[in-house]
């Protein structure tokens, strides 16, 4: 009986040592960070059936760095978004920073830089944003964004034009190229990929409306805030030797 009893006891001594270097191993980041994205090129699109893009390339770098898995998806953006919020993902890219989306998310150190602005028909006069010169325009901009957040923003200000708002950005540029609104408010360089996309003429792009960071948004309950921690310093690390430039100028990006 004792024999029988010490044997239990070996066991379960044996059983929690391995739960906890279980654990051990999960928070040296053994186990993969699962990312998710949306479409949206050209920071985040697939190719040949994987994910792919500047977006990618440079959280792989950073993953490689850190000798940590990480696993990627792309889905569409509500769905991302979701994903992250029942834990069943751990961070999400491209976003822009916002008020809501803080309360649930930690924040990277920005992953690349890029700019919100307006793209009109080839003849249209619109180079400045003035109290005047939006007046009357009907201005097309992707729904539940950050962007028309932005855009938003600038009726606040008592700029008169008209919100336009669409389900998706292809749209917004359709509209533009056969006359049915004035501008698309849209980051620039996912305007100038549509455009490519759709080969649509006569579009230029006006005038930039504000400069803005994108960032990965880390699920705050799967991932520590060490971790995240030293993936920035990671990040920053490739900006300052120059590889992040390097790398966004392979695709075409400034």
């Amino acid at each position: 009986m004792k024999g029988l009893l010490r044997q239990v006891l070996i066991f379960c001594v044996l059983f929690n040592v391995g739960v906890l270097h279980a654990a051990d191993s999960t928070n040296s980041g053994s186990a993969p960070v699962r990312f998710v994205t949306q479409h949206f090129p050209p920071f985040s699109y697939i190719e040949q059936g994987q994910v792919a893009g500047p977006a990618r390339a440079l959280i792989d770098k950073v993953c490689q760095a850190l000798a940590q898995s990480c696993q990627h998806q792309l889905l569409p953006w509500e769905r991302s978004q979701k994903l992250v919020q029942l834990d069943e993902a751990d961070a999400m890219y491209v976003i822009g920073w916002n008020a809501e989306r803080s309360k649930w998310l930690r924040f990277s150190v920005p992953l690349l830089t890029t700019e919100y602005g307006f793209f009109v028909q080839g003849d249209d006069p619109l180079h400045q944003i003035d109290v005047e010169s939006l007046v009357d325009y009907k201005v097309a901009a992707l729904g539940a964004s950050n962007t028309l957040n932005s855009l938003e923003s600038l009726q606040r200000q008592g700029h008169q034009f008209e919100i336009i708002d669409v389900t998706d950005s292809e749209t917004a540029f359709r509209l533009l190229s056969v006359g049915r609104v004035d501008a698309v408010y849209s980051n620039r360089e996912v305007g100038r990929s549509i455009i490519r996309q759709l080969q649509l003429s006569g579009i230029d792009y006006a005038v930039m409306h504000r400069k803005l960071d994108y960032f990965v948004g880390f699920n705050a309950k799967t991932v520590s805030k060490e971790w995240l921690d030293r993936f920035n310093q990671q990040l920053q690390s490739l900006q300052q030797q120059g590889e992040t430039k390097k790398l966004l100028e392979r695709y075409g990006l400034q």
